[in-house]
């Protein structure tokens, strides 16, 4: 028929419903348990794994293989943890006037760091567990930044995303990040800009598991190109551009005064990022 019933815990049982036509293939609903998903989650859920975990299985129950052969990675340094301490006075200040809140700030691990009689915010990159980079920022200074040397590029935010999330955002920037999570939306934030893409290659096992990518970049020239950049290197077929009005980026446009529901009628209005030659019927 067009539905298999059993139970999403491998017992005995017809809370399970997975549909099994159609275009909703593998899209499955345990009304007993309250879940639900595809099949790959219904594989993770049903023998333990990650998803991560769960499509190098499947794979492998396929028979298919990756077509690139495993190559040497550059090696890098893991920072030692940080001098620093809570958000204060002016670090403190900057990120509250920024519009984000302190359970963000703290959800984030942001710190406070005072050196050559100026103060820091702290930007801990973390990732399974781990402290990978930090970045630091001068509020009084834009320009005053910098990174740890020899530490590994990677994405900003990690220890805050669902294993089981299959939809990300990434983002330009560390508040834009905190931003987008604050009103309800994963998010990752690069650690270099819109033209650097070093992240890609280390963080390309840990987005694998995503089927939708929304790239909020700034809604500037450099930003488009980046992102377009990043589309085409992630996978077209699983990236949308999200623009945030008439903001810059996400963060200015909380700034403004957008609510929730603001940010959430922008991710729906994502496009994606078809080729040039490829007009709408409009235009």
């Amino acid at each position: 028929g067009e539905f298999e019933v059993g139970s999403s815990d491998g017992e005995a049982g017809e809370s399970l419903s997975i549909r099994r036509r159609g275009t909703e293939r593998g899209v499955w609903k345990d009304f007993r348990q309250g879940e639900g998903g595809d099949l790959l989650d219904l594989w993770a859920k049903r023998r333990m794994l990650s998803v991560s975990q769960a499509m190098v299985d499947a794979k492998q129950f396929l028979g298919i293989r990756d077509t690139m052969p495993p190559r040497e990675r550059p090696t890098y340094k893991r920072p030692a943890k940080p001098q620093c301490h809570t958000p204060q006075a002016k670090g403190k200040a900057w990120l509250l006037s920024r519009g984000l809140t302190e359970e963000t700030i703290a959800a984030f691990k942001i710190a406070e760091q005072d050196r050559s009689g100026k103060t820091y915010v702290v930007f801990p990159y973390l990732r399974d567990g781990e402290l990978i980079n930090a970045k630091y920022r001068n509020p009084e200074d834009k320009r005053d930044m910098r990174q740890e040397g020899g530490a590994e590029p990677c994405l900003f935010g990690w220890h805050l995303i669902d294993p089981k999330a299959r939809t990300v955002a990434i983002c330009e920037g560390e508040i834009d990040a905190m931003t987008l999570h604050q009103v309800g939306i994963p998010a990752l934030s690069v650690n270099a800009g819109a033209g650097n893409h070093q992240w890609i290659d280390n963080d390309w096992d840990n987005l694998e598991r995503f089927s939708d990518i929304l790239l909020c970049y700034d809604n500037d020239e450099a930003g488009q190109k980046g992102a377009k950049e990043v589309a085409n290197r992630l996978g077209l077929d699983r990236c949308r551009a999200v623009t945030f009005d008439k903001a810059k980026d996400a963060n200015e446009y909380l700034q403004g005064g957008a609510s929730g529901e603001d940010f959430d009628y922008c991710g729906r209005q994502a496009k994606a990022f078809d080729p040039d030659e490829l007009k709408a019927m409009s235009d």
